[in-house]
């Protein structure tokens, strides 16, 4: 290979190390994620709540509902489908079915 060419390939490449190009130790990364972490959960500790806000139930009641209402009106229509193949099938067909 052309020792210029070879040159401009190595020159495009990234610099090796945790993270790629940037030059930071990985040590650094991870007490900053321990520390992160460690806040977080001291955070979750202190204002930890028992029970549910009246909110987040009413929002989940209304979502059942709607999902209940979207699933009844499917199975009527797909009741209503059939009851019509049904009825458009000759007799004799029926009877050889059954």
């Amino acid at each position: 290979m052309v020792a210029w060419r070879r040159r401009a390939l190595d020159q495009q490449l990234p610099a090796a190390g945790f993270p790629a190009g940037s030059g930071k130790p990985s040590l650094v990364y991870l007490w900053s994620t321990m520390v992160l972490a460690a806040a977080l959960v001291l955070g979750f500790a202190v204002h930890s709540q028992r029970a549910v806000p009246p909110a987040v139930i009413d929002s989940q009641q209304d979502n059942v509902l709607k999902v209940a209402s979207s699933m009844r009106l499917t199975i009527n229509h797909s009741i209503e489908d059939l009851d019509e193949r049904v009825a458009g099938v000759p007799r004799r067909c029926r009877m050889r079915s059954s």
